[in-house]
């Protein structure tokens, strides 16, 4: 599906194909595109980031590292100002290991038990990122619905609440999955929502880095899963501001609905070559990648 990728200031599209070791053109962009939002904001009220990555990819990971460094970077600065970071992962990923639920307030042992449970390579740059959170005391949020395999968990109370509340017909029938249905993408993102904003409020974050799939960002026609179900759709109607980060758009544009279209002037659309970064190992794209950025990746 064609969309218009033009330019709007610090919004709509940036073409970073050119040199996919070099984050530094698109994390500008994006902190651009977050000043210019808040500065139409009122100061209490708070912006979420919706960050739509290709889990695979590796340099997705490392953008995303280097906007919450940019992030550390600005709460060093601002004293009383904080953000906060929302992970596209079960909620009740600690009780589904240890069998109990357990006090993580900022999400760090969940990301202790993650090297545990999932440490494999695929995911050496998410553990990377998830490592940088921990060091730099960042609040983390696992803010998914919970899952039982690949369906949705009915029985964890606050996904069942949801599910009660939105998908009535679903109670006592066979959980929908959680990919591949697009119910049970609309409960995740339902889910995201409630948890994000439980987690800005706890945290008083001003700004609130969302991750996630990027089908979650707009929607995607290929799923069935509509752009009214999207992240995008779900905050807004919570009243919150968001700020939309496709980080392939090259990749997203078979799949975003077309109603996406009105909100491009305030996203931003990069188109990057995640496939260079990903054929090395991961200690090499983040240390290519770190070098032609400037960045202590």
């Amino acid at each position: 599906m064609d969309h218009y990728t033009h330019s709007q200031g610090p919004f709509g599209h940036l073409d970073c194909q050119e040199n996919p070791y070099d984050l530094g053109p698109a994390v500008r962009r994006i902190m651009a595109a977050e000043t210019s939002t808040l500065s139409h904001m009122p100061k209490d009220a708070p912006l979420v980031i919706i960050m739509g990555e290709y889990h695979e990819a590796q340099g997705h990971a490392l953008l995303q590292k280097a906007v919450l460094m940019a992030h550390a970077q600005l709460r060093e600065k601002s004293d009383g100002w904080n953000f906060a970071f929302g992970y596209e992962s079960p909620h009740d990923y600690i009780s589904k290991y240890t069998g109990e639920a357990e006090h993580d307030p900022d999400g760090h042992k969940a990301i202790n038990l993650r090297h545990r449970f999932h440490a494999g390579a695929g995911r050496t740059a998410h553990l990377d990122l998830l490592d940088y959170c921990v060091r730099e005391n960042i609040s983390v949020s696992f803010n998914d619905s919970a899952r039982d395999q690949e369906h949705i968990d009915c029985r964890e109370p606050f996904t069942r609440t949801v599910i009660e509340k939105y998908f009535p017909s679903l109670v006592g029938k066979t959980p929908p999955l959680r990919a591949g249905d697009n119910r049970g993408i609309a409960i995740s993102n339902l889910c995201m929502v409630e948890k994000a904003i439980e987690h800005i409020q706890r945290t008083q974050a001003r700004i609130y880095i969302q991750h996630c799939g990027q089908g979650h960002v707009f929607g995607a026609t290929d799923e069935g899963y509509a752009f009214e179900e999207s992240l995008s759709s779900r905050f807004r109607e919570r009243g919150i501001e968001i700020l939309p980060v496709i980080c392939n758009y090259e990749h997203a544009r078979e799949y975003i609905p077309a109603e996406a279209e009105s909100l491009f002037g305030q996203s931003v659309i990069l188109s990057y070559n995640e496939r260079a970064p990903d054929e090395i190992p991961f200690e090499d794209a983040r240390r290519s990648i770190g070098f032609q950025s400037g960045l202590a990746l």
